[in-house]
């Protein structure tokens, strides 16, 4: 069954088909600031590993909530600990 392809599937197939380069920075798909899970993605380990390093003090914190409900995480310190996790 042939079919048009919207725009966006085209954009996406067009995307899917091309290779990859070598000078690509993975890290720039990571915002300056970042949320636990955000943290764990960039870390390569579970949300749960992240808030117990956070509690033995092996991360350090950009900012907690009031009640220490959520966390922030400067990206340039997490490159710092990035592997020795």
């Amino acid at each position: 069954m042939d079919y048009d392809a919207t725009p966006a599937q085209e954009r996406l197939i067009a995307w899917a088909e091309t290779p990859p380069t070598q000078d690509r920075d993975p890290d720039a798909d990571f915002p300056d600031m970042m949320n636990t899970e955000q943290a764990a993605q960039y870390l390569g380990v579970a949300p749960c590993t992240v808030r117990r390093r956070v509690n033995e003090g092996k991360i350090p914190l950009a900012r907690r909530g009031s009640r220490g409900q959520w966390h922030r995480f400067y990206k340039k310190d997490l490159q710092a600990i990035k592997g020795g996790i």
